[in-house]
């Protein structure tokens, strides 16, 4: 796999960031296509029942399936492959690399090597999505709002894999997962 990273100077750290260079065409696309779609479904659910209330059955699902997506994030992607905070036997890591994949925010290895990014330069030059380093006041703080959530994947330079993640690269089923990602967003979005 090749790293396209590149050194970026943080005079005010004193340090060298790696990071790979701005998000091509085709991660653009990807990033529009995991922002949009589940946007617009939402918005056609809406209206393809105008004047009627979800059923049970509807809201049981949301309920279920978005419990489940947040705990594959923010337990699997977050706490366990980010930050090895637990062990996990094979059928919950695949279960949780799986969940966190359906939320759409991103590969596990993508959304891991930015996540450390983040913590080793939380809020520097370098933090892939920090939401404070596009001015201040009331207009500063909406920009950073909106980068930070969104706008991050469209602009700001991708973590370089090899530099935040060595150890998810010799990882071959994490490896094997990362690469059925859009399965698992499709089967999110199903």
């Amino acid at each position: 796999m090749p790293d396209n990273s590149v050194l970026m100077s943080d005079a005010a750290a004193g340090k060298a960031v790696q990071v790979a260079a701005a998000p091509s065409l085709a991660q653009r696309a990807i990033a529009c296509f995991a922002v949009g779609v589940p946007l617009l479904a939402t918005l056609y659910a809406f209206s393809a029942m105008p004047g009627s209330m979800p059923s049970l059955v509807d809201v049981a699902l949301f309920s279920v399936m978005y419990i489940a997506t947040v705990l594959g994030v923010e337990a699997g992607f977050h706490r366990y492959i980010t930050h090895d905070a637990f062990e996990a036997r094979l059928p919950l890591r695949v279960g949780l690399v799986v969940l966190g994949s359906m939320a759409g925010q991103g590969p596990v290895l993508f959304w891991t090597a930015s996540h450390r990014q983040h913590h080793a330069y939380s809020d520097t030059k370098g933090d892939p999505h920090s939401p404070r380093l596009l001015g201040g006041g009331v207009w500063g703080a909406l920009r950073g709002l909106r980068h930070a959530h969104i706008g991050w994947l469209f602009s700001a330079p991708y973590a370089s894999w090899a530099r935040f993640a060595p150890d998810l690269l010799k990882d071959r089923l994490l490896l094997r997962l990362n690469h059925w990602y859009p399965a698992f967003v499709l089967l999110g979005l199903l």
